[in-house]
């Protein structure tokens, strides 16, 4: 090889590396204006989480490849190449059973390429670091959580919330005996049909706050979930499930009577119960998924997870009606 052939090669490759330094960095720019974007706007880019957690992977920086991983899991759970990812990171860093968690999820529901993978990581023995999702958590003391009904919310559901609630989470619930009534302030006429108008989110959130500041204020109350039967918008968001803010949370089941979902029922049955109507089951499954924030547990990036991140109503669906071993690991934590 002459000596111009040897710098045409080294030019060769030089420029190779500039360009791959030029797609990784504009990249990292994308997720990072994605990053201060809200849930359900982030949704539409969630694939940069994972496009840049390959490089990192590749790169061997494993510690920012797990911060994209559990991002983009936050907010696409069913992302089959991220879960098994997440669960090779979690398998060499020891912790067996959450990494077994995502591989039963894949075996079950992923497509043929990924079982080989997910078989292998269920060979391993699980570690007992995770409370098992049937033992249930000790019961908080001497503290209550409150769930406040809106007008057109019937007692009956409330009921049934207070009691899932309760059951799931190992907690006090209590009804508040008011009826509250939305603010109009932001309010603005439905035009997709989902009652006559959606309430602003944010300005319902403070006005719960300002109405019950009294309550929430007290070191005894774990927070106040309000319940309401009209569809709610948040600015930029055409409408939301669910929002919470400084311990008081709003969740709507506007939606919850709408058939457009999969055939058949929502996946998972509520516990203890013979006949549930597919409104109620989407109402805890919400609920469990609100109240988790209110408690300060973060967005859970297993599927299965009631509390999952739902984009749709037929996300909604598919999700299980309980909480997955990493967010009841996390309550356990809380209450050792």
């Amino acid at each position: 090889m002459n000596r111009r052939s040897h710098w045409a090669i080294i030019g060769f490759f030089a420029c190779i590396g500039s360009l791959i330094h030029v797609y990784v960095y504009r990249l990292e720019a994308r997720v990072r204006r994605i990053d201060r974007l809200d849930s359900v706007n982030a949704r539409s880019h969630v694939d940069s989480y994972f496009e840049v957690a390959r490089v990192y992977l590749r790169e061997g920086r494993t510690d920012d490849a797990r911060e994209s991983l559990l991002k983009g899991l936050k907010l696409d759970a069913w992302n089959f190449e991220g879960q098994i990812s997440l669960a090779r990171i979690e398998m060499d860093e020891g912790q067996l059973e959450t990494a077994a968690e995502r591989a039963r999820f894949v075996t079950t529901h992923g497509p043929p390429g990924w079982m080989p993978e997910a078989r292998k990581i269920l060979e391993h023995p699980t570690a007992a670091g995770l409370v098992d999702r049937t033992r249930a958590l000790p019961q908080v003391e001497g503290a209550v959580l409150y769930l406040l009904g809106f007008e057109g919310i019937s007692d009956t559901l409330l009921e049934f919330m207070k009691g899932q609630i309760s059951r799931e989470y190992s907690i006090s619930v209590d009804i508040l005996p008011d009826r509250a009534k939305a603010t109009d302030q932001g309010a603005r006429a439905h035009r997709a049909g989902v009652g006559s108008r959606q309430i602003h989110c944010d300005n319902v959130l403070t006005q719960m706050r300002r109405e019950y500041r009294g309550l929430v204020s007290r070191k005894d109350v774990l927070g106040i979930l309000g319940v309401s039967a009209e569809d709610m918008y948040a600015d930029g968001l055409n409408f939301l499930f669910g929002a919470t803010a400084d311990r008081v949370g709003l969740m709507s089941t506007a939606r919850f009577d709408l058939p457009d979902r999969r055939p058949g029922s929502p996946e998972g049955a509520v516990p203890g119960v013979d006949e549930v109507s597919v409104m109620q089951t989407r109402a805890v499954k919400q609920s469990f998924s609100s109240v988790g924030f209110l408690l300060g547990i973060d967005r859970c990036t297993m599927p299965g997870c009631a509390r999952a991140y739902p984009h749709s109503l037929s996300e909604l669906d598919r999700k299980g009606v309980s909480l997955c071993l990493i967010c009841r690991s996390a309550l356990l934590k809380q209450r050792i």
